[in-house]
């Protein structure tokens, strides 16, 4: 998953889980951390992409897929996918929406990933 995957799908997870800017307790931080730091950056651009921020209010998937499209060039032009602190709030907010046990997990910046019991790993770069 990209940095841009990433914070796209934090921002459609949270959207989609009701998550506000009003939202207390380490998600609704997150969140409303994750929203500021990316206001802050489109806004240092200039070129208006803040409108882009909103989610669409009608549950369409059509209208979603056409946001999260939006929201990933925002993201890309910004170059926010760079920001180590917008990536670590997107990160907390899908840990914190994604249930507890095995699952997926988010993997950025690895050079060598071992996930399961009782194997052996060996990496030589």
């Amino acid at each position: 998953m990209t940095g841009t995957e990433l914070i796209v799908a934090a921002l459609a997870a949270g959207a989609g889980a009701g998550i506000t800017e009003g939202t207390t307790g380490v998600v609704g931080e997150a969140y409303r951390d994750l929203w500021q730091r990316l206001r802050s950056r489109f806004a240092a651009q200039g070129n208006g992409v803040v409108t882009v921020l909103n989610p669409p209010a009608e549950a369409d998937e059509a209208a979603l897929a056409e946001w999260q499209n939006l929201m990933a060039s925002a993201i890309r032009e910004s170059r926010a996918f760079e920001d180590d602190e917008i990536c670590q709030r997107a990160l907390q907010v899908c840990e914190a929406l994604t249930p507890s046990g095995r699952g997926s997990t988010v993997i950025t910046q690895s050079k060598g990933v071992y996930s399961g019991d009782y194997g052996i790993q060996n990496n030589h770069f």
